[in-house]
């Protein structure tokens, strides 16, 4: 059974996550086909990539200086 939380996560299309990670669609069809992406949903004919599987490239990494 699904949780609230997933019910409401947000879906990205091709080019809604190339221009986050600032990349074409055609790099992210390769990193997907190399296993270096996660793989998307199909929906029909339409591709859609979870927003959750993607919250952690634009967190900086945690420093254990401060």
């Amino acid at each position: 059974m699904r949780d609230k939380e997933d019910s409401n996560e947000q879906l990205w299309t091709m080019k809604d996550l190339a221009k986050f990670l600032k990349v074409s669609e055609r790099h992210i069809s390769n990193l997907v086909k190399r296993g270096e992406l996660p793989q998307p949903l199909r929906l029909g004919r339409s591709v859609r990539f979870r927003s959750s599987d993607f919250r952690g490239f634009c967190d900086p990494p945690s420093s254990s200086l401060f």
